[in-house]
């Protein structure tokens, strides 16, 4: 790296009093304008006139591997990587740091860490990086360590247990670092507000811990297609770094339990003991049509929307040997009634059989209409009670692989964050558990699905189970029980 793009060392950037500003030391503006190095976009200098800065090769695009570069190069405004054990996601967040404050001079980054010796670590690594190559104008070492750079952007390394005082920043960049052990609420409540007005950008790493936490459902919006362009998920495991010794990940294999081994080096959302349903992700290979067989047998399940919900039509096949099988979905966003009678009507023409809609409120005249025009349309009102057998009659359809399902990413989303609401202490426990799609989720394809296994378990019967699961249940020892 040419010496004319560097602040001069004469004095040194922490000389006297550590504020960066000893004899000879170079201010901002002063001197040649530093070019941009490969990693860093965008053009001309930053807010007041500051200049962008080139990186040192540690902290440059250049220093990554070609999957993490597909992480850097992702225009999507929160990216959100979940990575095995030493695959590279702090140096990834390093860099991206980094060329966050070089790219725009004035800018304010954050790096969040779970807890204060995971802050102190960074602060220690990025110092390391940057302190030999003269490129900070003065570092900060009280409650939050700040690193200011010579374009006027700042760095700071802060801790999510720092909660409601972290409130009131304005941020241009954020890395959340080991996102899993980051409160739900710091996120939600401090750090996802704080990039509202630039508008700021986060870059969101961590191991997976379970299933129905925050990161988990993160992720899985970002695999969906109405988050496109504002959220973008990767998942990556340990042995896609060419530098780890894949005999490292044997001798591990050895001493983990399978779950432990597929959360910490295959990055997988192990679904934890909470979970309302599991099982589900192995049962989700079927193909959806758009008509079904002459004399086939199908029970359709309609989940009415409500508000911001979507109104879900699921249609199942009961086959006369082997597990039910998920063939239709319609899926109506944003339609007025008569459109959402008429394109229900259609699709029970192509998949003819047996209807159950939800009547609660306001599906009562839709149950009307297609019971003029369909044959077979019955009116589910729901209770909490009638909920809960519901969900527990589909629970035991994927415990007992009686039901193939198509792998459609909004209802397998709904599935993995489905959850139980727990009694308060002190409060008299219910004599029945109450469900419900995670804040900030919805349930319309999982009570679809609901209703059509039930109007198809009553039509025409339970399904049969997989006969190859009823042969791994019987080989197993008594203790492991039906749903291990």
């Amino acid at each position: 790296m040419s010496n004319d793009h560097r602040p001069s060392n004469a004095g040194g950037p922490f000389n006297g009093n550590g504020n960066g500003k000893g004899n000879g030391a170079r201010v901002p503006g002063e001197g040649p304008e530093r070019a941009a190095s490969p990693g860093v976009a965008g053009p001309g200098a930053g807010p007041g006139g500051a200049a962008r800065l080139d990186l040192p090769h540690d902290l440059s695009r250049e220093r990554l591997l070609p999957k993490q570069r597909a992480v850097f190069d992702c225009p999507a405004r929160i990216r959100v990587a979940v990575c095995g054990r030493r695959f590279g996601k702090t140096t990834l967040g390093e860099v991206e740091a980094a060329s966050a404050c070089a790219r725009r001079g004035g800018s304010l980054v954050w790096w969040v860490a779970a807890a204060q010796a995971q802050a102190q670590r960074s602060y220690r690594r990025m110092f390391g990086h940057l302190e030999h190559e003269s490129w900070l104008k003065k570092k900060e070492c009280g409650r939050f360590k700040r690193l200011h750079f010579y374009n006027d952007s700042a760095l700071e390394f802060v801790t999510a247990g720092s909660g409601d005082r972290l409130r009131g920043a304005g941020l241009d960049f954020l890395v959340v670092d080991e996102a899993a052990d980051v409160p739900e609420e710091v996120w939600s409540s401090v750090l996802r507000p704080a990039l509202v007005d630039r508008p700021g950008r986060a870059l969101v790493l961590g191991t997976p811990r379970g299933r129905g936490n925050w990161l988990h459902r993160l992720y899985r919006q970002g695999t969906l297609p109405e988050f496109l362009g504002r959220v973008q998920s990767f998942r990556f495991r340990t042995d896609e770094n060419p530098r780890i010794d894949r005999r490292d990940l044997d001798d591990s294999r050895l001493i983990m339990s399978e779950d432990e081994f597929k959360q910490e080096f295959e990055a997988e959302f192990v679904e934890s003991g909470g979970a309302v349903f599991k099982h589900f992700h192995e049962l989700a290979g079927e193909v959806l049509r758009t008509r079904g067989d002459a004399g086939a047998r199908y029970a359709t399940g309609v989940d009415i929307g409500r508000r911001n919900d979507a109104t879900v039509a699921v249609t199942l096949r009961r086959h006369a040997r082997g597990p039910a099988k998920m063939e239709g979905l319609l899926v109506l966003e944003k339609s007025g009634w008569q459109e959402q009678f008429e394109r229900l009507k259609d699709h029970v023409d192509r998949f003819p059989g047996p209807v159950t809609v939800d009547a609660t409120g306001l599906g009562d005249p839709i149950v009307e209409a297609l019971g003029r025009a369909c044959p077979h349309v019955e009116g589910f009102t729901f209770t909490e009670l009638r909920k809960a057998q519901l969900i527990n009659d589909l629970q035991i359809a994927f415990a007992t692989r009686a039901l193939r399902l198509a792998p459609d990413p909004r209802l397998l989303s709904e599935l993995e964050t489905y959850e139980v609401e727990l009694e308060p202490p002190g409060r008299r426990a219910r004599h029945f558990p109450r469900y419900n799609a995670a804040r900030g989720h919805h349930d319309d394809h999982v009570i679809a699905l609901a209703l059509a296994w039930r109007t198809l378990h009553l039509r025409y019967g339970p399904p049969a189970m997989d006969e190859a699961w009823i042969e791994r249940v019987q080989a197993r020892p008594f203790r492991e029980g039906l749903f291990g």
